[in-house]
């Protein structure tokens, strides 16, 4: 059985849809919007004319330099197991370095493929830490105009038009999304409790009014960058992992991935 690896062209949107329709739980609407986009540069596998497996890459920059977020790592149930997705992997990131990457990162879909990426040199060094929040605490934080920003620097930076992407990916699921006067956060609201599990900004005290202003949840759970005072004496836990494609560049510590996929 002849494998081929190779970058995905348009011709293939269709087959690429369907395959990821059947390894992920996602609303069609959606995967119209990731196929849609000029965001995700696909790598298949392809056996006897059929893509049988597929990923895609997410351009950005970590500390500078050229990095992806991998994503949607799929294979057709009928061709698991057979190491195919490991050398479609070994493909896409040569391919990546060949074209500058020096950083790969990831979001394993379930804590069972954190030791499968292991193998294939990706590190846990990726982490978040999370607060809870009153809505008094937060009405503070409006009015005291509080020196915390976030900082850039460990952070994986997407491209600008990313983050419109984002906004309707995640408005399809429910989630709200606030866009406005250098902040951008996105949030669940499950009974009285907003679940803030993205957010960036230049000062804590705009996002705060801009959350309040959207929501009338008494309680807030952040996600975050670990250096972020806002966390401060919070545990730190693993939230994705990192490649290092060049041996020059060494990876580093308590990495940011930010938003993803859900």
């Amino acid at each position: 059985m002849k494998t081929i690896f190779r970058k995905t062209e348009k011709s293939d949107t269709e087959s690429l849809k369907k395959l990821w329709l059947s390894c992920f739980d996602e609303d069609v609407t959606a995967v119209n919007l990731i196929f849609d986009s000029d965001l995700f540069d696909g790598c298949c596998a392809v056996v006897d004319d059929r893509i049988v497996s597929a990923l895609y890459l997410v351009k950005g920059t970590l500390n500078g330099e050229k990095s992806h977020y991998l994503c949607g790592a799929s294979t057709d149930k009928s061709f698991r197991g057979n190491g195919i997705m490991s050398r479609l992997i070994d493909f896409a990131l040569n391919d990546a370095k060949n074209n500058g990457d020096v950083y790969s990162l990831l979001f394993p879909a379930n804590d069972g493929l954190y030791g499968f990426y292991a193998k294939l040199g990706y590190a846990q060094s990726c982490t978040v830490k999370s607060r809870e929040i009153s809505r008094q605490t937060l009405e503070n934080f409006a009015e005291k105009g509080l020196n915390i920003g976030c900082s850039k620097e460990n952070s994986f930076i997407y491209n600008e038009n990313f983050f419109e992407f984002a906004k309707s990916y995640y408005e399809i699921y429910g989630s709200k999304v606030i866009n406005k006067n250098d902040c951008f956060a996105v949030f669940d609201e499950n009974e009285n409790t907003a679940d803030v599990f993205y957010s960036a900004y230049k000062n804590i005290n705009e996002l705060s009014a801009l959350l309040l202003e959207n929501t009338k949840s008494e309680r807030f759970v952040f996600t975050g960058k670990s250096d972020n005072a806002l966390f401060e004496n919070c545990q730190s836990q693993k939230c994705g992992m990192i490649k290092s494609l060049d041996k020059n560049h060494k990876i580093p510590d308590d990495v940011y991935i930010g938003i993803t996929l859900s």
